[in-house]
């Protein structure tokens, strides 16, 4: 059965207090947490450690996560992600080019990954995949696109204000190429792998389908992802005990791609 890693208390509390803050940003809800905890920035970001780091191992024993898969990059590479956003938001968030230069902060992220956690698409996943980073894999890439969808609208409500017909253009196609990036997680994932990340997926993806209602550049496709996604998420928002209608048209569907 997979466990996420025990790390030290600075470490879950910090990332603790990273997801929580940036949850509540990224839905425009007031933080709860005293803003004093957040002038410096910086002083919140997890420090960075290695297995090493989480105790001594007596010569002969092995590491407690079996010695073959390390989950700390994961960890250190979500607390970056959750930093890149409060950047993004510390300052003038109508200043396109300071927009531009996170949008891309963001978008090389996660370059530096281990194997294990890095999107492949369909190919076969490295030799030291589990079920465990394909887990982190999922929240990474998912919350990478959660925030990118958010700037995104930033970057379009400030090209939208100023005119900025040739911006208001990149958006809509970054808007598609975003799209199209979750849905080949959510399709080429298994949805055990997906269900493990809980239902903070499930608002993360709803999140992003939203920029599916306002597309006007091609409708009819985004519709056609629209149907895709609702498919997805008929099938992994159902509570235990939940009544589910067998009428529903999502459900009778046979293929991904719309409703007979």
């Amino acid at each position: 059965m997979f466990r996420w890693p025990v790390v030290s208390f600075c470490n879950c509390c910090c990332a603790s207090r990273l997801s929580f803050g940036s949850t509540s940003g990224l839905h425009g809800r007031p933080c709860l947490i005293p803003i004093s905890a957040f002038k410096d920035i910086n002083a919140l970001k997890p420090r960075e450690i290695t297995d090493a780091d989480l105790g001594p191992v007596t010569p002969g024993e092995e590491q407690w996560h079996g010695n073959t898969t390390s989950y700390i990059p994961g960890l250190n590479a979500l607390s970056n992600l959750f930093m890149l956003w409060y950047r993004s938001q510390q300052d003038d968030c109508s200043d396109l080019a300071r927009l531009r230069i996170h949008m891309e902060l963001v978008l090389s992220a996660l370059d530096g990954l281990p194997p294990s956690l890095r999107w492949r698409g369909g190919l076969s996943r490295p030799p030291k995949s589990n079920f465990g980073t394909d887990v982190q894999m999922v929240n990474l890439y998912i919350t990478q696109i959660h925030i990118r969808s958010y700037l995104l609208d930033q970057i379009y409500r400030t090209a939208e204000g100023q005119n900025d017909t040739s911006t208001l253009a990149e958006v809509m196609t970054a808007r598609q190429d975003l799209v199209n990036d979750m849905l080949a997680i959510v399709y080429q994932m298994p949805e055990d792998t997906l269900e493990a990340n809980g239902n903070s997926l499930i608002s993360k993806l709803r999140d992003v389908g939203l920029a599916l209602l306002n597309e006007n550049t091609n409708p009819e496709t985004s519709f056609l992802n629209l149907d895709r996604l609702l498919f997805k998420l008929d099938r992994l928002d159902v509570q235990p005990g939940s009544q589910v209608d067998s009428t529903s048209p999502v459900l009778s569907m046979t293929s991904p791609y719309g409703v007979p």
